[in-house]
């Protein structure tokens, strides 16, 4: 008997999925179900053939994995448990979700993906500062430098209002600035 989605949605109560009616229903192997089992909770192919008992090499495994994973009725089964919201969600997570995970990874036993995950970890958490910084307003001076080469009568009265002791020489001269000069004055 062929294994399909709407067959195993019919057969299913739609309001709770059970993984092991539906692996039933589909008629999966006890390893075919533990393959499934293990990619539902984020394995890759490789990693749910080992988990589901296939031996051999990595690349016996990564063999084995890619079969089972294209069997039609372990791709019933997937689909229908994706389609019930069971196993992990296809959507892109947010920050918050990687870096949860990458901490995840920073303390597990492999020590390559640990060192991996926390270089990953170190480069956001420097991009993060970095953008940071970037939005932190810098020293008033310079800012005020920078706001009279556009308009200086406008950094005068800023400095005047924020009252900031500034003065820079070419704000001073009244031949160019008039109204700086006043501001300047009314000051001191």
């Amino acid at each position: 008997m062929k294994c399909t989605v709407n067959q195993l949605a019919d057969d299913l109560d739609r309001d709770q999925f059970d993984f092991d009616e539906a692996a039933d229903t589909c008629g999966l192997s006890e390893m075919q179900r533990a393959f499934a089992h293990a990619i539902l909770r984020g394995a890759n192919r490789t990693q749910a053939a080992r988990q589901a008992g296939y031996g051999g090499t990595d690349d016996q495994l990564r063999s084995a994995g890619y079969k089972a994973y294209n069997s039609p009725k372990v791709q019933a089964l997937l689909a229908l448990a994706k389609r019930e919201g069971f196993g992990l969600p296809d959507e892109p997570g947010d920050a918050e979700e990687l870096k949860r995970l990458l901490w995840k990874h920073a303390r597990g036993d492999d020590k390559n993906h640990a060192i991996r995950a926390a270089e990953v970890l170190h480069r956001i958490e420097k991009e993060e500062a970095a953008a940071r910084d970037a939005n932190t307003p810098g020293d008033p001076i310079q800012i005020l430098k920078a706001m009279a080469a556009i308009d200086p009568e406008y950094a005068a009265k800023t400095a005047q209002a924020y009252k900031i002791d500034w003065t820079p020489p070419e704000l001073a001269d009244a031949e160019r600035c008039p109204k700086c000069h006043q501001l300047i004055l009314a000051r001191t």
